[in-house]
């Protein structure tokens, strides 16, 4: 029985390793103004408590990991000297 239960404790250690990784990746991409990011910081928090009160992580990690792979544009402001050059990388 011990083996069993340290087999769901590295389950679900892994299900929260990955939606703390989403986490991160939302929260950067929500908080950076040059991306057009479907969720809003409260939003990512309010998915993470409520993963964690439920106890389905791989659910909300799914939802912010679709939405942090999404393809997209990300514009990017250079400056070179005095002028500020507008490049824009094209995400797959």
């Amino acid at each position: 029985m011990l083996a069993s239960t340290n087999h769901l404790d590295n389950y679900y250690s892994n299900e929260i390793k990955v939606l703390q990784r989403e986490t991160v990746a939302a929260l950067l991409n929500a908080s950076n103004p040059n991306v057009n990011f479907k969720y809003s910081v409260e939003d990512i928090i309010w998915k993470v408590r409520t993963a964690y009160a439920t106890g389905m992580y791989q659910l909300y990690a799914d939802c912010l990991n679709i939405e942090n792979n999404r393809g997209g544009d990300i514009a990017c402001y250079l400056f070179d000297g005095n002028a500020c050059i507008l490049y824009i990388f094209k995400l797959s």
